[in-house]
């Protein structure tokens, strides 16, 4: 469907959920860019429409509503043109647990658009509305006029908007509110529930005051939470080189034993004599370090061997170094008998 007005055409892409005497939808404006959104909003009968018209026609005129874009009349009907801003709503955005800083900017920033751009009561009460007031995807706060409440249009709706506003913050700021020492966000919540303030300006330098101490109080935090984080890391640390210290002990000690151990084995090894069978070709049978000695077979022909400097307790066995050590004494060569006899002469 498309709605279309003095050189300008609007193709609806959906319906939204207007007011109880609205029909909202939500357009594009033909030739114009794909990403910028628009509100129409129809009444559903005359009455209606004869009570906004000349409201909305006056505010075209003066151009006090940024957002209000044209107002004009199709088939004796009215229809009224914003700007529409698509988000997160409000309760979404405070269960996302933002930051204070972010949440701050989002109730600075729904503070400016009611209270600081001369918007008429009626239109500060529908854009004061949490179904009305959305987040966008950089933290922004924004505001959209469903017309929710257009028979409200005319009465004094201050104290309402207020009220609002109130509901609004207390959502946006339950965990700082729940602190009972920072008594400046409570005081401006209690002076908004009870409609405290008479002008726009004296809310918005109340407001001012209530982000000042929220901001200080955060940046209080902030610093409680570097300084926390700071010993938790400082006892890490601590920590970290005690147990540093405990495995090198364990493992210097680990590394001594194994030296240790390694020693041992070692010299138990060293003092073993390992048994063999063959010298090269010589067959060695039985012990010859034991007391009983050995033999070399070779050639068919059989030795016995003994250890050096051992004798054995058998009897009638001779020690068969010993024995060949007498005979080497008993030679005596002639040439040393023939000097002896020339001397003798």
């Amino acid at each position: 469907m498309v709605i279309r007005t003095i050189g300008e055409a609007y193709r609806i892409i959906r319906t939204l959920e207007g007011g109880r005497d609205i029909l909202a939808y939500l357009g594009v404006r033909e030739g114009g860019d794909e990403g910028e959104r628009f509100l129409l909003l129809k009444p559903l009968n005359k009455e209606v429409s004869g009570k906004i018209l000349p409201y909305f026609m006056e505010l075209m005129e003066s151009q006090r509503v940024e957002a209000l874009r044209v107002c004009f009349t199709k088939d004796g009907v009215v229809w009224v043109v914003f700007r529409y801003f698509e988000g997160i709503a409000l309760e979404e955005a405070a269960r996302m647990k933002l930051p204070l800083k972010e949440r701050l900017k989002i109730a600075r920033e729904l503070t400016e658009q009611i209270f600081a751009q001369n918007l008429p009561v009626y239109l500060q009460y529908e854009a004061s509305l949490s179904s009305n007031i959305t987040v966008n995807a950089s933290r922004g706060a924004v505001v959209n006029f469903l017309l929710s409440e257009p028979d409200k249009i005319g009465h004094d709706l201050f104290p309402a908007v207020q009220r609002h506003v109130a509901a609004c913050f207390e959502t946006l700021f339950e965990r700082e509110l729940k602190i009972k020492r920072q008594t400046q966000p409570f005081q401006f919540v209690n002076d908004l529930r009870g409609a405290a303030f008479t002008r726009d300006s004296d809310l918005f330098y109340a407001y001012l005051r209530m982000e000042e101490a929220l901001s200080a109080g955060c940046g209080e935090a902030e610093r409680r939470k570097r300084e926390r984080f700071d010993r938790l890391r400082r006892g890490a640390w601590r920590w970290f080189l005690a147990v540093c210290r405990v495995l090198y002990v364990l493992l210097v000690g680990i590394l001594i034993a194994v030296l240790i151990g390694v020693c041992r084995t070692g010299v138990r090894a060293t003092g073993e004599r390992k048994p063999f069978d063959f010298i090269g070709t010589l067959r060695v049978r039985g012990n010859a370090d034991g007391p009983q000695g050995g033999e070399m077979e070779t050639g068919g022909e059989v030795f016995e061997i003994w250890p050096r400097g051992r004798k054995t307790e058998e009897p009638g066995i001779v020690d068969r170094e010993q024995e060949t050590q007498r005979e080497e004494e008993q030679i005596v060569p002639k040439e040393t008998q023939t000097d002896t006899s020339a001397e003798m002469g």
